[in-house]
């Protein structure tokens, strides 16, 4: 193989399965993607689906391989590591279980998984391979009583080991989402205007990943369509209490090499409020002059690698949670997001919070109806003066799109306060 070309083959299985309560109706999509991408010298890609010998040996050569073939998901053999029927009764047991808490309610139940084994070559190098997979269940619960209606949701990774594990996960969930939504039945509308908030434990990581994540993306920084470009890298300085890491090597959908056979590595990107580092895949570290940190991924074979998160977090604090409530008047809790938009060249996002508590005098009050927050990234960064110790990580069911990619990643953040932020009702 040429020196700088590099070769990519994948596998992979997605299976998404939904069961409603209502008449029990279900459905399934399972699919494969098999493949081979090469990545020449110069910077060329080509691709083909279920690769024959004779395409390998064509690329090594550096000759075009033949049109491509029938895809993986037209396969006639399906290699059966995810299983409809499994995870049809994982929803069955959820639905059931929260039926016997809320017999009247609407509950629809999700679960989302997939298995991608890859094999990467380089020259001089041994050919090298990894396993990605993650397996992860969402309910939502629709409760109307005496004229008013609440929604709940909740999610879980799925990391069982037995059948009884499963069972106290998937009732534990059923548990806190029925316990939830009755809550939510005396939502109030929030009050528009500037507010102090609070996030709970594993959901303001979200905020890290599109305010500092995408930011800090090497592409975006390279092509000046970040906030933190040119001179402000070294000028910014937020709060002491924001250090920020990525490390590819957890949460779910985690990958101990990235597309191109670089080791993962955790990279701080903040340190105590001042930019550390960037993430990089092989091209953009040429372009800076440094390393590749095993950032480099791609949706698919057929897609280019570019600089990707893999579980960005803030980094424990040492106060206790219950601490990041006191002082505060008038604000809000935080305890579900499930949609964010950023402007990386102006640090401006804005959040969809479906689910939140207001806090008065110190203390929760009343649940409120989703509204959405809006965000500026210098603002936010330097106001944090609170981090607990309860560090935790997100079980959404959902992915990242950067540049029309799709990518599974994972957020994570203690319990944490940051100053005034536009409510929007």
């Amino acid at each position: 193989m040429p020196s700088g070309a590099g070769l990519f083959v994948e596998d992979r299985q997605d299976l998404a399965a939904e069961l409603l309560s209502r008449g029990r109706r279900h459905s399934v999509d399972h699919s494969r993607t098999c493949g081979m991408a090469y990545q020449s010298p110069a910077a060329d890609l080509r691709f083909v689906a279920d690769a024959r010998p004779d395409d390998l040996e064509g690329w090594l050569r550096e000759e075009r391989p033949g049109e491509r073939r029938r895809g993986a998901a037209e396969s006639e053999h399906a290699d059966p590591r995810l299983s409809a029927s499994e995870a049809l009764e994982d929803l069955s047991r959820l639905v059931s279980a929260t039926e016997k808490l809320h017999k009247n309610a609407q509950i629809s139940a999700r679960w989302v998984g997939f298995d991608q084994r890859v094999h990467l070559a380089r020259p001089g190098c041994e050919i090298a391979h990894d396993v990605r997979r993650s397996r992860r269940v969402r309910l939502q619960v629709v409760l109307t009583r005496r004229g008013r209606a609440a929604c709940a949701v909740g999610e879980a990774v799925l990391r069982s080991d037995s059948d009884e594990n499963l069972d106290k996960q998937l009732d534990l969930l059923a548990g806190e989402v029925a316990a939830r939504v009755e809550i939510r039945l005396t939502a109030e509308a929030p009050i528009p205007g500037e507010r102090r908030v609070v996030f709970a434990p594993g959901v303001g990581g979200v905020l890290f990943h599109e305010i500092v994540g995408h930011a800090l993306e090497a592409d975006t920084i390279v092509g000046g369509a970040s906030w933190l470009s040119g001179g402000s890298t070294e000028a910014f300085r937020g709060s002491p209490h924001v250090t920020v890491v990525d490390d590819p090597r957890r949460g779910r959908a985690a990958w101990r090499l990235d597309d191109e056979g670089q080791p993962a590595r955790a990279v701080p990107l903040f340190r105590e409020g001042r930019v550390c580092g960037w993430l990089h895949d092989r091209a953009s570290a040429r372009r800076s002059g440094t390393q590749p940190t095993g950032h480099g991924r791609r949706a698919s074979f057929r897609d280019p690698v570019r600089p990707r998160m893999g579980c960005t977090f803030l980094t424990a604090g040492r106060c206790d949670p219950s601490e990041a409530l006191g002082g505060i008047e008038e604000g809000i809790y935080v305890r579900r997001m499930e949609a964010a938009s950023t402007d990386t060249r102006t640090g401006h996002a804005e959040f969809r919070v479906t689910d939140a508590d207001r806090i008065r005098h110190g203390r929760l009050a009343a649940p409120l109806t989703p509204h959405v927050m809006e965000v500026s990234a210098q603002a936010a960064l330097s106001s944090v003066d609170r981090v607990a110790n309860d560090l935790a990580f997100d079980t959404c069911v959902g992915s990242c799109l950067h540049h029309g990619q799709p990518l599974s990643v994972t957020v994570g953040a203690p319990t944490f306060r940051i100053g005034l932020v536009r409510v929007v009702g």
